[in-house]
Formats: C-alpha cells, structure tokens, sequence
C-alpha cells in the first residue's frame, strides 16, 4: 500500500505553530551537540515508525480493517480534529478562562500525544523485554539452577515494536480512563510576555513527579505536574488536585510570565525529558547546551525502566511457586 515514508509522531500541524512561517523551525540535536534549521517534514518523525510488517498481519486483522498503514491512517484522521482543538486555546483571551469543553477535548489531545512518540515506545518495549527476561531467569532458576543467570535470553520478534505500541496507543479503555482522569485536575494556560520563546521538542509532553517515590511517578500520580507548550508564547500546565490543591483558584484561568528565569525552568524540562530533538522558533538554544553541559546523561540514549524481582516464594502448594515482578520509572532528573 502507498503511503508517507516519514511517519511523524509529533505532528507537523503542532510543529508549524513553533515557526514563523509555517514551515521553518530549528533543531537543537541533543546527542551530537549541534544546532541547525530545519522544517516540520524533517523532524518529529522515523521513516515507517508506525508501519506494521505484512508478515504479521493475520487473514483476521486484515479483516478486521488492520493493514501496513493502519496507525498512520489513524492518526492522519485523529490530527484533522486536534489542530482547531490546540488552535482553541492558543487563541484564548487573556480574560477568557479554559471551558470544561476544551479542557476534556485537549486531554484526549494530550493523551494521545503522550503515547505516541519514540520515547514512549523505548518505554513500552523496554518494559516488556524485562518483564519477559524475567520470567524466563525465573524459569531458568527454578528448573535449572546450576545454570549461570543470562543462558537463556528473550528473542524478540522482527516487527514487535510497532504493533505492541499500537495496542497501547489504540486501546480505547485506556485512553478513555487516561484523558478522563487528566480532564479533572487544575489546567492553567501560561501566557509568556518574554523575549524567550518557549521551546518545544520530539517528546513534548512533560511530567514532573513531586512525590519521588517508587510506583508514584506515573502520568496520573499524586503530585504530577504536567506541561505541554502550545507554541514560543503559550504552555498548559496541568496539576493533580491534592499536592496542589492551593492551585485550585487558578484552575481554567491564564496567568502570565513575565521572568525569563520561568519560561526557562519549563525548557529545561523539555531538554530533559526530550528523546533527542529540542524545537523551537529561533536558533537560541543556549539554555539546552548549558542542560546537556549540566546532566551530560540525557544527551545520549538511556533506558528508562527499572525491573525488580522477588526471589522464588514458596505457597501452600508443595508444586507452585510465586514471584513479584515490577517495573519502575528511573527518569528522576531533574
């Protein structure tokens, strides 16, 4: 089937409102270092990112409307009905307020953005490897215990990548469940009244976890706050209730930020939490180099999740046994 080679999971549409014509952006490539102009063709994307092998579509998905091209046709359509939704709130007065309406269609927006891009799928199949790496030195031990750890391994199977994302992405319990808790904490939008632009990223929707415990640095956690800029002068800010609850008289209000020390705190957290790539609408990316000079770990590849395992543990029944198997986020930098 005919389709896109450059299969973008941070949409053009979102990308132009980081340029001054619609097009042209810059680039701040976090693993080499450097800076260049570009346009919203030319980043964001993977070639194929999101293309399934034919080899593992079944007679029954191709029935049931499953093909090579059937993630980036879904989001070709999705993106049709966020852009005026993002347009929403960019074109807020200042005396306007977030309406519970727009709110609930931008979760879905950022629910979707969040599951979508290359560092999420490094997450979900990290995840998967280890939990499945697991459970084999599991097997391993129990039935084989003279064996040295690591003489079994998880082959994984060519192609794996793309449909394991797809479930996540398209698993419609899950978005329902994800958008419609993040629709019921506090949403502001920061107006920036600076010479300092805000930037953007391949990554760009962020989280910072205020509660660092293990197990409470997810999307959805006690203490979450969540950013998401809209373009150089507008950013949503998301709160959970309880750990900001004293946040609770701005919610649905826009706020301004006139500090250029504020507009870069929220760069800062594009730079760390970006897979590769920081955008933005000029080639001022001295905030990112002296990131990168700072924390030089996030300026190379790195994994993101932590797998721990219990030993063996005996049950009531002489032939069963049980483990505890967990995976943690270890991305804490801050």
């Amino acid at each position: 089937m005919a389709g896109k080679k450059k299969q973008h999971y941070v949409p053009q549409f979102y990308l132009s409102f980081f340029t001054e014509d619609g097009d042209h952006l810059f680039v701040y490539d976090k693993f080499k270092r450097e800076i260049r102009p570009d346009t919203t063709l030319n980043v964001g994307h993977e070639n194929y990112f999101y293309e399934l092998p034919s080899k593992l579509i079944t007679d029954k998905r191709r029935a049931e409307g499953i093909h090579e091209k059937y993630i980036e046709d879904r989001f070709a359509e999705l993106e049709g009905r966020f852009k005026p939704i993002i347009e929403k709130a960019i074109n807020l007065l200042e005396d306007q307020f977030l309406s519970e309406e727009l709110v609930q269609a931008l979760a879905v927006v950022l629910t979707f953005q969040i599951l979508r891009t290359r560092d999420m799928r490094n997450q979900i199949i990290e995840g998967e490897r280890a939990y499945g790496q697991a459970l084999i030195d599991s097997l391993m031990k129990l039935n084989f215990p003279d064996l040295p750890k690591g003489t079994a391994t998880l082959k994984v199977t060519e192609g794996f990548e793309a449909f394991i994302h797809a479930q996540h992405i398209f698993d419609e319990e899950n978005i329902r469940e994800m958008a419609e808790s993040l629709s019921k904490m506090i949403w502001v939008v920061a107006v920036n009244k600076t010479n300092q632009p805000f930037y953007t990223s391949d990554n760009p929707v962020v989280k910072d976890n205020h509660i660092k415990e293990i197990g409470k640095r997810g999307w959805l956690s006690p203490g979450v706050e969540i950013n998401f800029p809209l373009n150089p002068n507008r950013l949503l800010l998301i709160y959970e209730r309880t750990h900001f609850k004293d946040y609770e008289k701005a919610d649905g209000c826009i706020v301004t930020l006139t500090e250029v020390d504020e507009v870069n705190e929220f760069n800062r957290y594009q730079v760390i939490n970006s897979h590769r790539q920081i955008y933005s609408i000029n080639n001022d990316f001295s905030l990112a180099e002296n990131v990168c000079d700072e924390l030089s770990e996030i300026c190379k590849p790195r994994e993101k999740i932590e797998v721990q395992a219990s030993e063996l543990i005996k049950t009531d029944d002489p032939n069963k046994v049980t483990q505890i198997i967990s995976l943690h986020s270890k991305d804490d930098i801050e």
